[in-house]
Parts: structure tokens; sequence; C-alpha cells
């Protein structure tokens, strides 16, 4: 996936520094799924995959909650609160 975006980002003429798959953050300890380098930001990305249609009642809150949990994750990791 991270090749895919990276060549997405080319094809748009986005400047990109450096695209990484699955390793930990330069300035925390967050390994997000992929991460793109811009010249004064971080992009990064989690992918949920989940087996079947998730968008059905009952499994659109589990889709929400492990989003959340990353959020969270993020947030306390990045020492935007405790």
């Amino acid at each position: 996936m991270a090749n895919a975006g990276s060549r997405l980002l080319d094809r748009r003429d986005v400047e990109v520094e450096e695209v990484k798959a699955e390793e930990k953050l330069q300035f925390c300890d967050l390994v997000p799924d992929n991460s793109f380098y811009f010249e004064s930001n971080v992009t990064f990305v989690e992918y949920t995959w989940r087996e079947g249609e998730f968008m059905v009642r009952g499994k659109k809150s589990k889709v929400a909650q492990y989003i959340l949990e990353k959020l969270k994750g993020y947030v306390i990791s990045l020492g935007w609160t405790s």
C-alpha cells in the first residue's frame, strides 16, 4: 500500500521526501501502517481490514471502536493529552 500511495502522489506531482511501511516514526514510538514524510509534516495511514460487509448494523461500531482506540493511542503518544 505504501508503494501505491507513493505512486499516486507522484502522479499528482506531490513531492514526498520519504515513504515508509510499518516503521517507527522518527519523532515518537508510533508504528503506522504507512507514513508519508513531506517537507513540513508527516501523514500516516492506518488501515482496518474486515471480512465481508462492514457498513452494516453491528459491525459499524466495531470498526469505529478500532479507529477510536488507534486515535487515542496516537493522541497520547504525541503528547496531545494524557
